[in-house]
């Protein structure tokens, strides 16, 4: 996948104004590289792009909400080389189907199931997902339809968040699937899917146990990234791909402050590092919510459990007119929650 489906997150969302009351009319996005590990790719079968600007998302038949931005989830061909002896021809053939993952960018407006998903891969509890994307045109008409089949998530990224900011900010959402065909549309109206919130990356209250205030002077959080290894396996004659769920990953917790308001995690890096002394009870426990644009509705969270600081150093980033701190702390469990998701 390209690199420029990711950078979003570590740019506090710098796609657009806030979302509308409607979903947004986008601009055709990129559609992902084949990855064949070396091997050159075919390109992909893709559906009709020119009239294709807004996306929605079905899953297990149920609508689960307007995407921001779709990227991927086409099949292809992977195109192998080989030389017969004596040759000095490079002969070609295509070797099977791959499928690339899909991204997708969402704000708070899914559904309850959608949300679900993503709460119990944060869990450790990874659950597969069919469905399909319905791309619609100005009027929404479906002019094509990506199916897809026992999708594992991959990764759910949380943007960065600068108290500075004032654009709109959007969950990254990468997803494999087992299978996927892609269908033209039949010209239906895709209208069934809840309606898309403002999502401000200034919108957010941190909370850490022992440093709360410290955490009121917090101005930047860095992008929040949970990655759930697949693995993929094929069986029976014809190869059918099999997914499986792997290792669950949970980054570093990385914030920024002013320097004058960080003694208290000066303190803590001097006693769980320098001291040593660095015991489970010594972690602490947080809380990042995301909030509406009262500043008291909270649109989903990440619970942090055995935070560990292990790092403070200036920040170079800044504008350099405030002298700020950034501290980064490891982090072995989260716990998300969202509306509709337990």
């Amino acid at each position: 996948m390209k690199d420029t489906r990711r950078s979003f997150i570590k740019k506090a969302g710098a796609a657009a104004a806030a979302i509308s009351a409607a979903p947004l009319a986008l601009g055709v996005p990129g559609l992902a590289e084949a990855e064949t590990g070396g091997a050159e790719a075919a390109t992909p079968a893709r559906p009709p792009a020119s009239s294709t600007r807004q996306f929605q998302l079905d899953l297990d038949g149920l609508a689960a909400g307007w995407l921001q931005d779709l990227d991927g989830g086409l099949p292809y061909g992977e195109v192998v080389e080989y030389q017969n002896g004596g040759e000095t021809v490079v002969r070609k053939h295509v070797g099977g189907v791959k499928y690339e993952d899909f991204a997708i960018q969402v704000g708070p407006g899914m559904s309850p199931g959608f949300w679900q998903w993503l709460v119990d891969m944060a869990g450790g509890n990874a659950q597969r997902k069919s469905g399909e994307i319905q791309a619609a045109d100005f009027n929404y008409r479906t002019v094509s339809t990506r199916q897809f089949r026992n999708a594992l998530l991959k990764e759910v990224g949380f943007p960065a968040l600068d108290a500075a900011s004032k654009d709109a900010a959007y969950m990254a959402i990468d997803f494999a699937a087992e299978d996927i065909v892609v269908k033209p549309g039949d010209g239906t109206i895709a209208g069934r899917a809840k309606k898309q919130k403002a999502f401000l990356a200034s919108n957010f209250r941190l909370t850490i146990d022992g440093l709360e205030e410290a955490c009121k002077k917090v101005n930047k959080i860095d992008a929040f990234v949970i990655k759930q290894q697949i693995i993929s396996l094929s069986e029976g004659t014809d190869r059918l791909r099999l997914l499986e769920p792997g290792k669950l990953e949970i980054p570093n917790l990385a914030i920024t402050l002013p320097e004058s308001a960080a003694k208290p995690l000066q303190d803590w890096f001097d006693d769980f590092v320098i001291k040593g002394n660095n015991r489970d009870e010594q972690e602490k426990r947080g809380l990042l919510e995301f909030l509406g644009a009262d500043l008291k509705t909270v649109l989903f969270s990440l619970e942090f459990f055995n935070l560990g600081i292990f790092r403070l150093d200036p920040d170079h980033d800044g504008d350099g007119l405030v002298a700020r701190l950034k501290a980064e702390m490891y982090c072995e469990q989260v716990r998300f929650s969202a509306p509709g998701g337990s």
